[in-house]
């Protein structure tokens, strides 16, 4: 799952990407994996990959 930083529904996604929602996202991994993986942990990450990365930038500054 994680092969880098994720930040969905982050400033920097909506400005360059595809915006891609967090339920959409979360349907993509659960049949990427096959439902073996545990959905309501994928849903948290998910959920908060967008702070994450507002955080990561407030510190980078």
């Amino acid at each position: 799952m994680g092969m880098g930083p994720l930040g969905i529904n982050s400033k920097i996604q909506k400005a360059n990407f595809n915006e891609i929602s967090v339920a959409e996202a979360l349907k993509n991994q659960m049949e990427y994996t096959h439902y073996r993986v545990n959905g309501r942990l994928v849903a948290r990450y998910f959920k908060q990959s967008a702070s994450t990365i507002a955080v990561a930038l407030l510190l980078s500054t």
